[in-house]
This record gives structure tokens, sequence and C-alpha cells, in this order.
């Protein structure tokens, strides 16, 4: 049971911060000119809260959990591909059935993000369950680091995230 603990809590703390940076720096000015009158002038962080307590558990639960149990880490990146893009499609594909103004292009690039986050992310619990809460806490200081960087934080964290493993 820790090490399901471990593993969500460093899927957790990776999670937050990559979609925290590409939500405010990466795809800001992306999503804005396309959903602008649709977007909240703040963010619910509850309701935000919420749905990343929850939609990692679903990544731990389909895509970490296997791979520990099969002991093949391509287990993690297949399921979590599968996830990441039909979570992400539905959300768009529902968007785009019910909201005015919900594009093609903004579904494109959701759905891509979506699998390409949840992959990742879920390489990164399944390395946290290997490192302990030391890789965890590795990953909290880069985060608290960040914020009193600005400038050039949303690259060099992508980059740290998204290279190797």
């Amino acid at each position: 049971m820790v090490q399901y603990l471990v593993a969500y809590a460093g899927t957790l703390v990776v999670f937050l911060g990559i979609d925290f940076i590409w939500l405010s720096f990466v795809a800001r000015k992306f999503y804005f000119e396309r959903l602008g009158p649709l977007l909240l002038d703040q963010p619910n962080l509850g309701i935000a809260a919420f749905f990343y307590l929850f939609y990692v558990m679903g990544i731990v639960h389909l895509a970490i959990i296997p791979a520990l149990k099969d002991g093949n880490a391509m287990v993690a990146v297949v399921n979590a591909a599968v996830f990441g893009v039909l979570a992400y499609a539905t959300y768009d594909i529902t968007n785009m059935a019910t909201l005015k103004g919900w594009s093609w292009e903004v579904a494109a690039v959701d759905i891509i993000w979506g699998r390409r986050v949840v992959c990742r992310v879920s390489l990164r619990g399944l390395s946290n369950h290997q490192n302990g809460f030391a890789g965890i806490s590795s990953r909290i200081r880069v985060l608290s680091s960040l914020a009193a960087v600005p400038e050039g934080a949303a690259n060099f964290f992508l980059k740290f995230f998204f290279q190797g493993t």
C-alpha cells in the first residue's frame, strides 16, 4: 500500500507541476486566443484540485500499478497513452458537441497534450516508486525553485520533465 501512495504522491506532484507550466505559460496564449470568452477570469482552484486528485488516481490505477505488477515500464506507457487520449478526447469532443467556439484545433492540441503528459507522468510516478520519497522531494525542490525564477522557467521545467526518465 505504501508503494502505491509513494507512486501517487510522486505522480501528483509531477502532474500538477507540468500542467501548471503548460496552462500558465506554454499554452496560455493558444487557449486564450481560441477560448477567451469561455474562460473564467480566475480558475476555480477547488474544482481543479478535485480533478487532479481523482485523475491521478486513474493514472496510478490504470498505468502505474499494472506496470509495477508486470515489471515492465512499457505497460505504463501504453496504458497511460490510452487513458490520456480517451480522457482528453472525452472532454474535448464533448465540448465540441455542447459549446460554441470549441474547435478541432483546440481538441487536437489538447488530446495530443493529454497523451503526452499522462505518459510522462506515469513514467515519473513509476520512477518515484522506485526511488521512494527521495524522488518526490527532488521534484518538489525543482518546483519550489521555479517559483523564484519565472524567466525561462517553463522551458527549463518542460525540458527537465520531458527528457529522459
